[in-house]
């Protein structure tokens, strides 16, 4: 199923927001990032949470996750982000 009738067919079911997050794998198919999924307009009318990385990530580098934020910046409504990263530098 392609992601336009994905979110197409979850709206007409009343779906009013969506958590649209990216991974740290290689990409499947052609997104390789949640900024490119939100930049398709598909999901316009649902409130939409991004993801925030406030330890950063290892995987991606600072200034990526910087500019990241500021490209979706204008599609989120919220960020979902989690307390630790690394819960052994806290214990």
């Amino acid at each position: 199923m392609r992601l336009k009738d994905y979110v197409s067919r979850c709206k007409d079911q009343g779906v009013k927001q969506a958590l649209v997050i990216g991974g740290s794998r290689e990409p499947i198919g052609k997104f390789d990032s949640s900024y490119q999924i939100l930049e398709t307009g598909f999901f316009e009318g649902i409130k939409i949470g991004i993801a925030g990385h406030p330890e950063g990530s290892p995987d991606i580098p600072e200034q990526n996750l910087e500019k990241a934020m500021i490209d979706k910046k204008p599609y989120a409504d919220y960020i979902v982000t989690q307390w630790l990263l690394d819960q052994s530098a806290y214990c």
